[in-house]
């Protein structure tokens, strides 16, 4: 069962010319890609994230502070 509008759609590009339907096919291809995947739009630049965990470490080596969680991360495995 095809859908009328979907039939009308596709007689009227049919009149188009090659190049303009090809554009067409690749705008609804990204529209379907944004629809399909809002998280990938999303995307954050590294510079975003600086000083992010400022608080959380309080002038802490980043080296100690991941040890330390690993550590949190270990005894609750531990207690479970």
């Amino acid at each position: 069962m095809t859908d009328p509008l979907v039939e009308t759609l596709l007689k009227q590009a049919e009149q188009l010319p090659d190049e303009a339907r090809l554009e067409l096919i690749s705008r609804l291809a990204d529209q379907m890609r944004l629809k399909a995947a809002p998280v990938a739009s999303q995307k954050h630049k590294f510079t975003e994230f600086r000083g992010i965990a400022q608080n959380v470490m309080q002038g802490m080596d980043a080296q100690d502070w991941v040890n330390q969680l690993r550590d949190e991360w270990d005894d609750r495995e531990i207690h479970l």
